[in-house]
């Protein structure tokens, strides 16, 4: 063997195993297990366009841009070198089977339904970006909830196997990051008209159907108007459709939340655009006051970035006391456990004539919808007696100033 092949596997070797073990370790700041994730150009910049906002900011951005350099350059460098799914496709490859399973090259459909689609604002087939696919397939938070909620982490290991049979089938007919870079690559010589031919095929594909499926998936991406039914988002997710319109389901907030809140929306007819997206279960725990993990994690901007202070007064949702199942209120015990963990005293008492007896009442104008109340009370006959309802937008609390926090952690 080569020494300059030798090298080259020992680089890649090395990055794979930091890649892994930054995403299922997760260790030191948050910005460190978001590097992988935030190098994939076609997340940052299909992101930003349907979110009509750029993500990243100056320091993200050199990586991805680095890499589209990289690509006008050298071609498909990235993903032949560098790229931790790459570099487990060609370990897969090695097992020295060859089938033609899968004869058709749909990357190009796919790369262009994802920018066509961004500028549309519906990037629905966004959690296809390899980069994200191989963050989710190593997170630890999402293994644990089974194969079913692998949106993006299930392409990993099943391109695999595939790749077993048929060598490089994702990198050669499926990865749209890798139809990018190659595409980048050809501009750097003089192109033939009829390879152009392909390219044109692939974009009226991508129009013609790939598209009106993004737009299809908006339509049912919408949670309803009830507030039941509305998901308690992670913080600077905005609204549901921001959120499944940016997001690329590579679950760096589910693996970064300390308090493991952040859970999978499971897939639903109605709801298909928002299948996998995470929002906060309560049961699990609250989203922690002085807490932003979460948002700095984020590689896409899906969810912005609020300092601590601001995430003090942003209005994830709204506790709702279900009266009826209510220890207090029904059966007249003695129960204050939300007022006394709010942390933002929302929740106040109603004593009653007669019996004098301290009912908790909510005032809505100081509710965060942190969860911390749901989280806590002792209610189990019919479920908490305290519940916190999603909001179609979320909001900072303008009629609140709380003071500077001088938060550090």
């Amino acid at each position: 063997m080569k020494t300059a092949t030798v090298i080259s596997w020992v680089v890649r070797l090395f990055l794979l195993s930091s890649a892994i073990f930054l995403a299922v370790i997760g260790p030191g700041p948050v910005w460190l297990a978001r590097l992988i994730p935030s190098f994939s150009p076609l997340a940052v910049v299909a992101a930003s366009i349907a979110g009509r906002t750029w993500v990243p900011g100056l320091v993200w951005c050199v990586a991805p841009f680095a890499i589209l350099i990289l690509a006008l350059l050298k071609g498909r460098f990235f993903c032949r070198h560098i790229c931790p799914a790459g570099t487990l496709y060609t370990l897969a490859a090695k097992t020295g089977i060859r089938k033609s399973l899968f004869p058709w090259r749909i990357n190009g459909i796919l790369f262009w339904s994802i920018l066509l689609g961004a500028i549309a604002g519906v990037p629905f087939f966004l959690p296809m970006d390899p980069l994200a696919t191989f963050n989710a397939a190593f997170t630890p938070a999402t293994i644990s909830q089974g194969i079913a909620v692998w949106v993006g982490g299930g392409i990993l290991p099943l391109f695999m196997i595939l790749g077993a049979f048929q060598p490089m089938i994702w990198c050669s007919r499926f990865c749209p990051l890798g139809y990018a870079m190659d595409l980048l690559g050809r501009f750097r010589r003089a192109m033939p008209a009829a390879n152009a031919d392909p390219i044109r095929r692939d974009i009226l594909i991508a129009a013609g159907i790939g598209l009106p499926l993004s737009v299809i998936a908006k339509h049912f991406s919408h949670p309803g108007k009830k507030p039941t039914s509305i998901p308690v988002l992670p913080p600077g997710a905005e609204s549901m459709d921001r959120l499944s319109n940016t997001c690329t389901r590579c679950y760096l907030c589910v693996q970064k939340c300390p308090s493991k809140v952040i859970r999978l929306l499971p897939p639903k007819l109605e709801s298909l655009g928002t299948a996998f997206l995470p929002h906060l279960d309560m049961s699990q725990g609250a989203c922690a006051e002085y807490c932003n993990d979460c948002t700095k994690a984020c590689p896409t901007g899906a969810l912005k970035p609020l300092t601590i202070d601001e995430k003090r007064v942003h209005q994830l949702g709204l506790a709702v006391i279900e009266r009826s199942i209510c220890l207090a209120w029904t059966d007249g015990e003695h129960c204050l456990v939300c007022q006394e963990f709010c942390p933002y005293q929302a929740v106040g008492n109603d004593p009653r004539p007669g019996d004098n007896l301290p009912r908790p009442v909510m005032k809505p104008e100081l509710c965060r919808g942190c969860g911390v109340c749901e989280n806590q009370c002792p209610a189990i006959r019919a479920g908490k007696a305290i519940r916190i309802h999603g909001l179609l937008t979320q909001r900072k609390m303008k009629h609140i100033d709380l003071p500077p926090s001088n938060w550090e952690g």
